[in-house]
């Protein structure tokens, strides 16, 4: 009989599996936080794309002016303003226009890929079309958009809306503009980006 040989003992094998264990307890945390942020950054990087187009928007109805009626056959000054929008900004099941998608049910815990006639229904009033805004690829979060006054009136709150991890616990993104004058010269202004739960 061979006494040289050599092997592991229980005791030895029992510290490797409480080492691993302890090990993944530390990292499957740190995994799911690190995937839910790079989620988040989807809501950042389209409201920060949003703002750019609204501060265009504003800029190319450079002026003033109170009068909405156009008339077939005749011109009209531009009048200077966000996208109108009475919808209040926020996540909802039912009830807001803009809310894309309606229901914030279809991004809890998974993704919904919009079609284009999500983002623009000229009868409905939705705003994305005239930003111009749209997404048609798979998104984890609930945009909405509120837009109301004229000239140095107009203002607009825009929103993400998310439950990536499914717990009920939503996180909110919120952006906001509006017009600041200042010695006779006025300028759309756009926020920063406030975050509520970004990691829930």
């Amino acid at each position: 009989m061979n006494r040289n040989k050599k092997g592991f003992t229980l005791v030895e094998l029992m510290i490797v599996v409480v080492i691993l264990g302890i090990l993944a307890a530390i990292a499957i945390p740190l995994y799911m936080k690190f995937v839910q942020s790079s989620k988040a950054g989807e809501a950042r990087l389209n409201l920060g794309k949003i703002g750019s187009l609204l501060e265009r928007y504003y800029d190319s109805r450079a002026n003033t002016a109170t009068d909405l009626t156009v008339a077939v056959g005749t011109s009209t000054t531009m009048v200077a303003q966000y996208p109108q929008c009475g919808d209040t900004c926020i996540n909802a099941d039912t009830g807001p226009i803009s809310n894309v998608p309606a229901v914030i049910a279809d991004v809890s815990n998974k993704k919904y890929t919009p079609a284009e006639s999500d983002w623009v229904d000229p009868a409905a009033g939705v705003p994305w079309g005239d930003i111009p805004f749209s997404i048609t690829m798979p998104i984890a979060y609930q945009y909405c958009y509120h837009g109301a006054g004229v000239a140095t009136d107009s203002e607009f709150m825009v929103g993400a809306f998310g439950d990536v991890d499914g717990d009920t616990t939503y996180s909110t993104f919120q952006r906001r503009g509006k017009v600041i004058c200042s010695a006779g010269n006025c300028a759309p202004t756009v926020g920063n980006v406030v975050v509520t739960n970004e990691t829930e």
